[in-house]
């Protein structure tokens, strides 16, 4: 097969600012976020399916360096602070509304004793 093919050379190509960001990005939406929100058993099923995508031992290495050095990124970091923001503000959302139903059903409550 080298007689018929050279082999291909692999370069090392310096991405811009943009590409860095939108690959940090995607690891965070593939890599980070489903393992805050899948329990245990669709998270097996889905890094299963992770693992089926490389040929060799090799090829996972290395995408697993790439991703890792994505995983301790700006852009990851700012995505898991505003993932952290939203989910406080939802269980303060949460929390305000239990207390105003209390409120309610107690005043109710005093109403039905009055009568």
């Amino acid at each position: 097969m080298r007689d018929l093919c050279t082999p291909f050379d692999k370069r090392n190509i310096v991405y811009s600012s943009a590409v860095n960001t939108a690959y940090e990005q995607a690891v965070y939406h593939e890599y980070v976020a489903p393992s805050l929100h899948l329990n245990t058993d669709e998270r097996k099923v889905l890094t299963s399916a992770q693992k089926a995508q490389f040929e060799n031992d090799a090829q996972m290495k290395l995408e697993t360096t790439q991703m890792q050095q994505a995983m301790q990124s700006d852009t990851v970091a700012s995505e898991l602070a505003q993932q952290k923001a939203k989910q406080e503000h939802d269980n303060q959302q949460e929390a305000q509304r239990n207390i105003e139903e209390a409120v309610i059903s107690q005043e109710q409550d005093k109403g039905e004793i009055y009568e």
